[in-house]
C-alpha cells in the first residue's frame, strides 16, 4: 500500500502551479511501473493537502469542521482522478474505489472483490479517505491496507526522507530515524502522521516505511527512509 501526499504530486515552491507538476508525476508513475514488473501488487491512496487544508480554512473562513473535512475528501478524490489517468496512460490496468456510489468515475468499495483484482494485476487507487469527516487520508490507509491484507505500507513525503525527532525544513541538527516502533513515535509526538494511524499500526502488527518519492522503488533498501516497527 502507497500513501502518497498530496503535496508529493506538486513542483514545490519552484513550480508554476504548486498543485500538480506533470514531471513528478510521471516520475512517481515510472516508479509504480517498477515496482509492478518486480511482482508488487500496488494499492495507494492519496492526501488532498496540495489543493485544500481543512485546517486552514475552518480558522480562515471560519466554515465547520465537517464540511471541511468533505471538501478534503473531494480533494482525494480529484488527486486520484489525475494520477488514475497518469498510470492508465502508461499502461497499468488502474481502478479507481471510493465508499461513494458514483458509477461514472470509479467502483464501489468491495474489499474483497478488489483483492481479486489485485491478484489480477490491477492497480487500485482508494479515494475519498473512508468517507466520514474527522479521520485523516493517513488514518484511511491503514483501514484499507488492512482490509486488502497489505503486507507493508510506504508513506511517500513530500521534501522529506524519513521520520526526523524535530522538523529537518525548519530545525538546523534534526536526527533522522533508520527504524523507530510505532510505540516510541506515540510517546514521543512525532507528527509525520495522524497519531490515530500509528496507533492502528502499532494494534494491527502492521509495518510500514516513510520515504521520499525519490526513494520509492528502492523501498526494501535498508539505507532509505525510515522503518516504522509495529511494537
Amino acid at each position: 500500500m502507497l500513501k502518497i501526499s498530496g503535496e508529493a504530486l506538486g513542483g514545490g515552491a519552484d513550480s508554476a502551479d504548486e498543485r500538480y507538476d506533470r514531471e513528478t508525476i510521471l516520475y512517481l508513475v515510472d516508479q509504480i511501473q517498477s515496482l509492478v514488473s518486480n511482482g508488487h501488487e500496488i494499492a495507494l491512496t492519496l492526501g488532498g493537502g496540495n489543493l485544500f487544508r481543512g485546517t486552514t480554512f475552518v480558522k480562515e473562513l471560519g466554515i465547520k469542521r465537517t464540511t471541511a473535512d468533505y471538501v478534503g475528501i473531494l480533494g482525494t478524490m480529484q488527486n486520484s482522478l489525475v494520477v488514475r489517468d497518469f498510470l492508465e496512460l502508461s499502461g497499468l490496468k488502474t481502478i479507481m474505489s471510493v465508499p461513494f456510489f458514483i458509477p461514472q468515475i470509479s467502483e464501489s468499495y468491495i474489499p474483497t472483490r478488489l483483492r481479486k483484482k489485485l491478484g489480477g494485476g490491477w492497480t487500485i487507487i482508494f479515494g475519498a479517505g473512508i468517507g466520514v469527516p474527522y479521520f485523516t487520508s493517513d488514518t484511511a490507509t491503514i483501514q484499507r491496507a488492512l482490509e486488502i491484507e497489505a503486507d507493508c505500507i510506504y508513506m511517500i513525503k513530500n521534501g522529506i526522507d524519513g521520520i526526523y525527532d524535530k522538523d529537518p525544513n525548519k530545525e538546523k541538527g534534526a536526527k533522522k530515524y533508520r527504524s523507530i516502533t510505532a510505540t516510541e513515535i506515540l510517546e514521543k509526538k512525532l507528527a509525520f502522521a495522524d497519531l490515530s494511524a500509528i496507533e492502528m499500526l502499532r494494534d494491527n502488527n502492521l509495518r510500514a516505511k516513510v520515504m521520499s518519492i525519490t526513494d520509492l522503488k528502492h523501498g526494501d533498501d535498508l539505507n532509505t527512509g525510515t522503518e516504522v516497527l509495529p511494537k
